[in-house]
């Protein structure tokens, strides 16, 4: 979300005449402004809260889950009402709807980009060692991505929102902004794909 969007999520609590309160887990901010002056353009977190009528718009947040096999970052975002009146429900219902409208996607393209090259690259380890999949065996770059592509579109599925106290029209394209991020998952894919292809020629 941008300036623009958090501006108009901030207006949805102002209109009804309720006292908004901004904060992240560290701070409370007056406004919007205080926040960037404090914090910087991009934020990871943002708690808005109102009273009269009590809303409370949660985004961003993130929770540890510790688990086997491993401890994992889940990010959530939670939009309730902490009273019963009517006033509540609708402020309730017309941010929901506005949330709708601007909703990110559920997935980072990059990253499924390189899982897409990884799994492509999987398919041409089968071609290439079709006979030793035919006689039931595994050829080992073909494990390795397979493996770069289970991870790759895991990572895709767990990223969070990106939250700027910057409007659209000041902010970095989204390619100049992740060009280092690109090129560096496309390296890594390049580079496990012909190591994967060494290993199996190799131990074949």
């Amino acid at each position: 979300m941008y300036r623009e969007d958090l501006d108009q999520l901030v207006a949805f609590f102002q209109k009804v005449g309720a006292t908004v309160t901004i904060s992240d887990k560290h701070n409370r901010y007056d406004s919007l402004d205080d926040m960037k002056a404090h914090v910087g353009v991009e934020i990871s977190e943002l708690d808005i809260r109102a009273e009269n009528p009590r809303v409370h718009f949660l985004l961003n947040q993130s929770e540890v889950v510790k688990g086997s096999p491993s401890t994992m970052l889940f990010y959530y975002n939670e939009l309730r009402t902490e009273e019963v009146s009517d006033e509540a429900e609708n402020l309730f219902y017309k941010i929901s709807d506005f949330l709708a409208k601007h909703k990110a996607a559920r997935f980072r393209p990059y990253f499924m980009a390189a899982a897409i090259v990884a799994l492509v690259g999987s398919i041409v380890f089968v071609a290439i060692d079709y006979q030793t999949f035919k006689n039931g065996q595994v050829s080992l770059g073909f494990l390795i991505c397979l493996f770069v592509a289970i991870v790759l579109i895991g990572a895709s599925m767990l990223g969070s929102n990106q939250i700027r106290l910057e409007t659209r029209v000041n902010s970095p394209a989204f390619w100049q902004k992740n060009k280092e991020a690109l090129a560096m998952h496309a390296i890594t894919s390049v580079i496990s794909g012909i190591i994967g292809y060494l290993l199996g020629r190799i131990l074949k």
